[in-house]
């Protein structure tokens, strides 16, 4: 049986556990999750779920090294502290869990949004047009452009999740 572990992530991975366990081959799976909050989706998604510290990123990397091997996980599906636990890939699979995520200095390339879509275009792959703004005149002017552009504009953060 596949142990897997989901760590802090979206609560629309609850779907991405319900696809694994619906996998074509059968294959048998202990999901584990956790996360601060038990009610959200993932934990209850979960065979097995505890509450997760609010901890810096070294310190969650200790825990979570210890949690790996405390519940044998074999796969841990990073979301939260992603570029930390990445850089600490090997010491992962000494306690026998790989991670499922890019190196370290990917994850903190795509953490940013514009260097990730400038890093794109450097290599020819394309990308929607964007504008980094620091300010509400840049935010105005770059609304007015773009929104000639496409029907609908997109504002985000460069950086953070929902918002944050």
């Amino acid at each position: 049986m596949l142990r897997i572990w989901f760590n802090q992530t979206y609560a629309t991975n609850a779907q991405v556990i319900e696809m694994l366990r619906a996998n074509p081959d059968g294959r048998a799976l202990h999901v584990i999750g956790t996360h601060p909050d038990l009610d959200s989706p993932v934990p209850r998604a979960c065979d097995h779920a505890e509450q997760e510290p609010r901890l810096e990123p070294g310190e969650y990397v200790e825990w979570a090294l210890e949690f790996a091997r405390r519940h044998r996980v074999e796969v841990l599906v990073p979301r939260l502290h992603m570029a930390e636990l990445a850089d600490a890939r090997e010491r992962f699979a000494a306690v026998g869990t790989r991670l499922m995520c890019a190196d370290g200095d990917t994850v903190r390339l795509f953490a940013d949004k514009a260097a990730a879509f400038g890093a794109a275009a450097e290599i020819d792959v394309p990308v929607p047009p964007y504008r980094v703004v620091n300010d509400s005149a840049g935010l105005r002017a770059a609304h007015a452009e773009l929104s000639g552009l496409a029907t609908a504009v997109c504002m985000k953060p460069t950086s953070g999740t929902a918002g944050a």
